[in-house]
């Protein structure tokens, strides 16, 4: 019976080095990204009862660096754009600069296409340990347990991330990142298209995302990041 524990014990460790070496496989390949850009192309559902409504959004995204980041968000107005550039707003129209005043400014933390998380994911698990693994399926428990996510689980095929889930105290699935049709670019698997959707008690908000023209690594002119 000793001799069973004990070969219990190695076979779970085994399986956990194993997991680790998947996982930093994954933190590894996103962080390897230096420079990219990307036109992402979003559709948004939000679902309530009886009532759907539907928008599409077009944003190109550049980053450079740690710091330095451009976001072009192209509004419903004919020739007009939203800017974040390097900590400052700006809106655009005919490519003069109207306002440096957004009354809904973008996000400003957002450097990179969503989900955010696909380039924080290493320093967004740090707080969570692997408690399980079985069927490609990951399961990550906060070390601390007033944390704002008491389960998070990861989906891998072959490799890649194909799935984040996120469940709430009471055991249910409240968001889900779906990432596919991955592609490589200078030797970086990205997935060209990604599906968020969000639960509450009253609504399902989905965003379908796809990303065309996508650039890694190519380099990037740092005039981009000086409004013209």
């Amino acid at each position: 019976m000793k001799k069973f524990l004990i070969l219990l014990i190695i076979i779970h460790l085994t399986g956990i080095i194993f997991a680790d070496d998947i996982i930093e496989s994954i933190y590894l390949n996103f962080e390897a990204i230096k420079d990219f850009k990307i036109i992402a192309e979003t559709k948004i559902v939000n679902s309530m009862a009886n009532n759907t409504s539907e928008r599409i959004t077009k944003t190109i995204y550049y980053a450079s660096g740690d710091n330095k980041a451009r976001i072009d968000k192209i509004l419903p107005i004919p020739e007009t754009k939203a800017s974040y550039i390097n900590n400052k707003f700006y809106l655009e129209q005919n490519g003069k600069v109207i306002s440096q005043n957004m009354p809904q400014p973008l996000n400003k933390d957002l450097y990179y296409p969503e989900p955010i998380i696909l380039f924080e994911l290493r320093k967004f698990l740090k707080n969570f340990v692997l408690k399980n693994n079985s069927d490609n399926i990951y399961i990550f428990c906060p070390k601390n347990s007033k944390s704002e996510y008491p389960q998070i689980q990861l989906k891998i095929d072959s490799g890649l991330l194909i799935e984040i889930d996120f469940y709430n105290n009471a055991g249910n699935l409240y968001q889900k990142i779906i990432l596919m049709d991955y592609i490589e670019e200078n030797k970086i698997k990205f997935p060209a298209k990604v599906i968020i959707e969000i639960i509450t008690k009253k609504n399902i908000l989905k965003k379908e995302i796809n990303y065309k023209n996508i650039e890694i690594n190519r380099g990037i002119n740092e005039e981009i990041f000086i409004l013209q």
